[in-house]
């Protein structure tokens, strides 16, 4: 049985050995390619939209069931002097007429607001934005456009007064959040 084994081994290797010298020594029989070099096809790719991704106002993480159950209760969870405004910004590139864009509600799609183009470019604003917004522009010349947006809320009273701002992002995987408060007395919950 051991004889066998030791037979079949040497059989294989035997068989490995002659296909790779058949190998060189065909590869060496073959002429090589003696086409000449290829030049590279010009690709022509169009400019790409610009999308921004913008946040939507403060909301405590319990205001949708109405409950402040681990906030201050002597504050209200949903302050009725709450504002927000989103603005947004298009800018010409070179001599080409600045771009317009539009903001859609994220989820529903449903138009939030407007940028139309002006001479050096172009401006909106939008107030009491209720959720997060998706900004975009299209292209009109061969550069993409420029765009630039943010959201400003302010609230005098409840557990969420002060001001916030933040600007709109390209939508990106990774994303850090910062934030947070020592003081005595203050809570902080982080709801993803």
């Amino acid at each position: 049985m051991r004889v066998l084994s030791v037979v079949g081994r040497t059989v294989w290797a035997a068989v490995v050995l002659a296909l790779v010298a058949a190998v060189v020594v065909l590869a060496g029989r073959v002429p090589a390619d003696s086409a000449a070099p290829r030049a590279a096809a010009p690709v022509e790719v169009p400019p790409a939209p610009s999308v921004l991704v913008c946040p939507g106002p403060l909301r405590l993480a319990t205001e949708q069931d109405g409950t402040d159950a681990d906030y201050d209760p002597a504050f209200d969870p949903s302050p009725v002097d709450a504002t927000s405004l989103l603005g947004a910004v298009t800018s010409r590139r070179g001599d080409e007429q600045p771009a317009p864009a539009a903001g859609t509600r994220l989820g529903d799609g449903a138009a939030a607001l407007a940028v139309a183009p002006a001479v050096e470019g172009g401006v909106a604003g939008a107030s009491g934005v209720q959720g997060p917004v998706v900004l975009r522009a299209e292209p009109t010349g061969d550069a993409p456009p420029w765009l630039a947006g943010a959201l400003a809320w302010r609230a005098g009273t409840g557990d969420l007064r002060g001001l916030a701002a933040a600007s709109c992002q390209r939508p990106a995987p990774r994303t850090w959040l910062v934030g947070g408060s020592t003081a005595l007395g203050a809570s902080a919950r982080l709801v993803l």
